[in-house]
């Protein structure tokens, strides 16, 4: 019995010396016990992805960077709202109007006035990238200046100005982050990102994905997650720090 006293005692000296788990970071996805995924934005609040489809529009379809935690530290987070879709990608109504809107930064809907310009901006299967929005969630966003001509909206270049959910929302700026060898010279993500939109481009590149890029330490390089018409490859634009130099990596999966 004493030793199993002995024993007891020692294990809770273990458990109370064990140091509690660190609170997710900032700019990161979160969900607790339950479905629902949350942007855990720069300042400190959470913001719900109210449907599927907005989810989908920000990081396609891998939940890979969701990080699970607590239902207690979620509940910690107080919320801030609902994330909007990410500018330029999608088309947007709702079933009690008949009116198809482009989504600028910040979540203002901008009202295309016709089919042709509808055509022009996202092709002719454009109605095909048309998303239902319910009524409800329509509040969520303000209303701009209608589209009457092409040339006044350019569905890539908003997209790709809005690579992040804090830049849409104008959330407060994460810390930035450098990327280089230790012996080398070392770039900032921002000043990286920069050179990947300027010299990444390709007839098959449809824009650069919301997904964070990572920096590889040992050759120095930013790698920036690309969308892409090639549904067997994965690309990223790869920036080397040393040079300033950027170029497509596709990592296909097979025959081009």
């Amino acid at each position: 019995m004493r030793n199993f006293l002995i024993l007891c005692a020692a294990v809770g000296l273990l458990v109370t010396a064990m140091p509690a788990k660190a609170a997710v970071t900032t700019n990161t996805l979160i969900k607790g016990s339950l479905s629902t995924v949350y942007y855990y934005a720069t300042n400190g609040k959470r913001y719900v992805f109210p449907t599927e489809n907005t989810y989908k529009s920000w990081y396609g379809n891998s939940f890979f960077n969701v990080v699970t935690i607590s239902d207690t530290e979620l509940a910690s987070y107080p919320l801030g709202g609902n994330v909007t879709y990410r500018p330029g990608v999608k088309l947007v109504k709702v079933t009690t109007d008949p009116k198809t809107y482009a989504i600028d930064k910040g979540g203002v809907l901008r009202w295309i006035k016709t089919e042709q310009v509808a055509s022009a901006l996202y092709g002719a299967d454009w109605a095909k990238k048309v998303d239902d929005l319910p009524d409800a969630f329509f509040t969520n966003y303000s209303y701009g200046t209608p589209i009457d001509v092409a040339s006044t909206f350019d569905p890539m270049a908003i997209t790709n100005a809005s690579y992040a959910i804090w830049v849409d929302k104008s959330l407060p700026t994460p810390q930035e982050k450098s990327c280089g060898q230790a012996n080398g010279r070392s770039m900032t993500q921002s000043a990286a990102r920069t050179i990947a939109l300027a010299s990444c481009k390709h007839a098959d590149i449809t824009g650069m994905k919301a997904d964070e890029p990572w920096c590889n330490d040992n050759s120095g390089t930013w790698w920036f997650p690309l969308s892409t018409t090639k549904t067997i490859c994965n690309p990223a634009c790869v920036v080397t720090s040393q040079t300033g130099l950027a170029e497509i990596n596709w990592m296909c999966t097979g025959a081009l």
